[in-house]
């Protein structure tokens, strides 16, 4: 069995995330909440950034804040992106064709940047947009200043 070159799994990989690009769009509310719900967790430093734990799963097979409505088997989560302005932070989920690196379900980090020391509320959609809130999360002093951007 011959097993495939560099350049061959160079190829794949660009490949596999040109497509997850490609095929990516936001969900809705209404997506959200008919595959069962999202819910934000308090921000953590990884690999030295301030991120945002987000529980989302795009296939419809678990309830995280409802009941899931609907069943997503070919998507996966593209991003999960986050912006913040005065004491609240919108969050926004991407989807995607499904691919290994793209799995469909379970905690997806929000980069944090620009943020303040303090309690925000977590607001689900674009930035300004305050009907669908999900939550909130304080945002320690180590953790606002003791990031890179």
């Amino acid at each position: 069995m011959k097993l495939p070159g560099i350049p061959t799994l160079v190829l794949a990989t660009f490949m596999s995330g040109l497509l997850g690009f490609l095929s990516a769009s936001t969900q809705t509310w209404r997506d959200i909440e008919a595959t069962g719900g999202i819910e934000v967790m308090q921000p953590v430093v990884r690999d030295g950034r301030l991120m945002l734990p987000v529980n989302y799963d795009v296939s419809g097979l678990r309830w995280i804040t409802c009941k899931p409505t609907t069943m997503n088997s070919g998507q996966g989560v593209w991003g999960v992106r986050a912006r913040a302005r005065g004491q609240a932070i919108w969050v926004t989920v991407l989807v995607c064709l499904h691919a290994p690196e793209y799995p469909a379900g379970g905690i997806h980090y929000a980069k944090l940047s620009g943020v303040s020391p303090g309690k925000y509320t977590v607001y689900y959609g674009e930035l300004g947009d305050r009907g669908h809130p999900i939550g909130s999360v304080v945002i320690a002093e180590s953790e606002a200043h003791g990031h890179s951007s």
